[in-house]
């Protein structure tokens, strides 16, 4: 059979030797060591402005320069440490670069705060509400969105929550229905107001006989948002008083 070459992306250049190997046995295949990744994190900022045939030709002096891309002993490097490895030629010698990569390891050691994602939805998603069929699918579309993120977040530290708000007073439920009022929004006149016969049927089937304030809505957004609730995750508070379809 004829000698074929494998297909290569362009960017490699095959009379590059390490260029080659990397690309045929490296590049693009998933990497799941710490070692593994911490050596890319630097190598891949040490290319910066460069080209990556540079950096491969200094891998080796990379790995003698940082302990085998041991990130815990990196994490140690004294100023002095980093002054003695700007005049490594086995290494890309910028000092930016080479502190930057002390600093990550130091980082790499320390607890990955917990992120918080906070969705919010409607009392329409999760009871829905007649006459309000696009609306209340839509909200509980968020739902379903909360719990596929917080599965798939979760391994990041990462919260997904959401808050289906009842009957909340704003500037759209302060006119009446068919009163003119308007709000301006991004510059256009948006009709606004609501029925109050409405209003007074609603706010009586609320368990705390009112409607909520921007302020109580913002404050249950809060409550997911606090260190308190770092272990609280793919949940959907509602902020109705009490009201639950």
């Amino acid at each position: 059979m004829p000698n074929v070459q494998p297909k290569r992306c362009t960017w490699v250049n095959v009379d590059h030797v390490l260029m080659r190997e990397y690309h045929d046995r490296e590049w693009g295949v998933p990497a799941h060591d710490d070692p593994r990744h911490f050596e890319f994190l630097i190598l891949e900022a040490a290319q910066a402005g460069l080209s990556w045939s540079i950096v491969l030709n200094k891998r080796k002096g990379y790995s003698r320069a940082f302990s085998d891309f041991n990130p815990e002993k990196v994490a140690r490097y004294s100023a002095a440490r980093i002054d003695k490895l700007t005049t490594d030629p086995g290494i890309i010698r910028n000092r930016l670069k080479i502190a930057a990569a002390v600093k990550n390891a130091k980082a790499a050691g320390e607890p990955i705060p917990c992120r918080k994602v906070v969705n919010i939805s409607s009392l329409a998603g999760t009871g829905g509400n007649a006459g309000q069929a696009n609306y209340s699918a839509a909200k509980a579309g968020v739902t379903g969105l909360t719990k596929a993120l917080a599965k798939e977040w979760g391994r990041y530290n990462v919260t997904v929550n959401a808050v289906a708000f009842g009957m909340i007073k704003t500037r759209l439920t302060e006119a009446p229905a068919g009163a003119g009022a308007t709000i301006d929004v991004a510059g256009r006149a948006i009709k606004v107001g609501v029925n109050p016969d409405v209003l007074t049927a609603l706010e009586q089937s609320i368990p705390l006989g009112r409607g909520g304030s921007p302020a109580e809505a913002a404050g249950a957004v809060y409550l997911l948002c606090t260190p308190e609730s770092d272990y609280v995750s793919a949940q959907t508070l509602i902020c109705g008083g009490g009201l639950n379809f």
